[in-house]
C-alpha cells in the first residue's frame, strides 16, 4: 500500500510504479510525477481517495492490472500501451491540463475518460475506447487521429469537438449512446470485418468526409441520424448493410462506389449532388 502525506514534499522526477495488489491513499496531496500501475501478472489497485499525478501510463504489456474506486486526474500525458487484458476497472480518468493521450495500435483504453480543461490535450494516431468518453471542456486536437469504439457500450460526448477517422463495430450487442452530435472530417466507418451487429443511439452523425461499410452480413442498427454533409465517397463490403436513418444534405457532392447496401429504415435525399 502507498500513503502520501499531505505535508510532504516531493523532489526530483521519479515515478511511482505499482507492480502488487495495492491501496493508494493520496490525502489530497499531488504526485507531480508519473505514475504507473504496471505487472505481468495480475492485481487490482484501489484508490481510496482521489489522485492527481503530472502524468500516467497506463501500459500492461504482459500482465492485467484492475484500477478500482475514485478519480485519478492527470495533469500532463496519459500513455496507454497494452495486450489483449490491458488495464481496467472503474477508476475515472480525467485528463485536467495539457498534454497527449496516446495508444498504441492495438490497444485499449479501458477506464472511462473526461476531458475538462483549460489545456490543451492531443489524441494520439490510435486511441481504442472501451468506455464512456465525456468531453466536457477544452481544446482537443484530433488531427490525424482515428477514433476507434468497439467491445463495450459506452456513452460518447464530444461538445464540438471535430473528429478526423471514427470507427464503430466489433463486437456483437454493443450499444453506443451519443450525449451530442458527432462531425466526422475524415472516414465514418461503419462496421469492422466481421459479421457482429452494432447499435448507435442518440443525436446525429455528420459524415464531413467519406462514409464505408464493412463486415460480411453485419448490421449497423439504431436511431442515430447519418447525415452526410460534405464531398463524399460511400463505399461497402458487399452485405455490409447500414440499417440507421441516413440522409443526404450537403452543398457538395456524394459518390456511390460500386455495391451499397441499405436496409429497414428511412433514406432521405434533401440536398447536393
Amino acid at each position: 500500500n502507498v500513503t502520501l502525506v499531505a505535508a510532504m514534499t516531493v523532489a526530483g522526477a521519479g515515478q511511482l510504479w505499482i507492480d502488487a495488489t495495492a491501496t493508494l491513499t493520496s490525502n489530497g496531496k499531488t504526485w507531480p510525477n508519473m505514475l504507473w500501475p504496471r505487472t505481468a501478472g495480475t492485481i487490482t489497485v484501489t484508490l481510496a481517495d482521489n489522485w492527481i499525478v503530472g502524468d500516467l501510463n497506463l501500459s500492461v504489456s504482459a500482465g492485467t492490472v484492475t484500477l478500482n474506486s475514485n478519480t485519478l486526474t492527470t495533469l500532463g500525458d496519459c500513455t496507454v500501451q497494452s495486450t489483449s487484458n490491458g488495464c481496467s476497472g472503474t477508476t475515472q480518468v480525467i485528463m485536467a491540463g495539457t498534454g497527449v493521450l496516446s495508444t498504441a495500435p492495438s490497444s485499449y483504453l479501458r477506464l472511462p475518460l473526461e476531458i475538462n480543461t483549460a489545456g490543451t490535450i492531443t489524441l494520439g494516431t490510435w486511441l481504442l475506447k472501451g468506455n464512456d468518453f465525456i468531453i466536457t471542456a477544452g481544446t482537443v486536437v484530433t488531427t490525424g487521429n482515428t477514433l476507434q469504439l468497439q467491445n463495450v457500450s459506452m456513452n460518447l460526448q464530444t461538445n464540438g469537438v471535430v473528429f478526423n477517422n471514427v470507427t464503430f463495430g466489433n463486437t456483437t450487442g454493443v450499444v453506443v449512446t451519443l450525449l451530442d452530435d458527432l462531425n466526422v472530417n475524415g472516414t465514418l466507418q461503419l462496421g469492422t470485418s466481421n459479421s457482429n451487429n452494432y447499435t448507435i443511439n442518440g443525436f446525429n452523425i455528420y459524415a464531413n468526409g467519406n462514409l464505408t461499410c464493412r463486415g460480411i452480413t453485419a448490421r449497423m442498427i439504431g436511431t442515430t441520424n447519418i447525415i452526410v454533409s460534405g464531398n463524399c465517397t460511400w463505399v461497402a463490403d458487399p452485405s455490409a448493410w447500414i440499417e440507421l436513418p441516413l440522409f443526404v444534405n450537403t452543398a457538395g457532392t456524394l459518390t456511390i462506389s460500386g455495391f451499397v447496401f441499405y436496409r429497414s429504415n428511412t433514406f432521405t435525399y434533401v440536398a447536393g449532388t
